[in-house]
């Protein structure tokens, strides 16, 4: 696959144009998978936590869930504003929003399943849609010419950075208004 120049930005067209409509049901099913598996399966945390003998903030059910629809409406927003743009910056948005999300399969939802040895809240949506979506999106942009490699990879450079940052804010928000 060759970089092509990125010289101007093609009208909304093309699969890029696409994949980033479908990152906003892709995060919601994610996130949903996460608030309907966590009352069965929310003590991973504190299972790792233990296996690792580090310490685990206990976090309310209340202010997990807030936490939940904070990291779904926002990156939503996130999404429209930059597809809305239809520019290089609304496409570097786009794509470090879906970055954070790739970062996500990778922390903590595959160490946290390799720990417990099995099912962690979020695994499969993750593994199974969050991942290669976002792969393609990434894909199209360079593809499309929508972003130089330079930029999708500092791209994903941010959203690997903003992913933890994104979990521990809203959680301790979230821990803040509902304790």
């Amino acid at each position: 696959m060759t970089g092509a120049p990125v010289h101007s930005i093609p009208r909304a067209t093309g699969q890029f144009a696409t994949l980033r409509w479908l990152l906003i049901p892709a995060i919601a099913l994610h996130n949903s998978e996460e608030w309907l598996t966590f009352p069965v399966y929310g003590e991973t945390g504190a299972v790792i936590a233990a296996k690792l003998g580090i310490p685990r903030p206990e976090t309310s059910w209340p202010a997990l869930q807030f936490g939940l629809v904070l990291v779904t409406v926002l990156p939503a927003l996130a999404i429209i504003f930059g597809a809305r743009r239809n520019d290089r910056w609304g496409d570097w948005l786009v794509c470090a929003t879906g970055s954070i999300f790739l970062a996500n399969v990778f922390l903590p939802h595959l160490p946290a399943a390799l720990i417990v040895g099995g099912y962690t809240p979020g695994l499969l949506t993750a593994l199974l849609v969050n991942l290669p979506l976002v792969s393609l999106l990434l894909m199209a942009a360079d593809r499309e010419g929508r972003l130089s490699r330079l930029q999708i990879f500092l791209a994903i450079v941010v959203g690997v950075i903003l992913m933890p940052l994104a979990l521990f804010s809203v959680l301790a928000i979230g821990q803040r208004l509902f304790p």
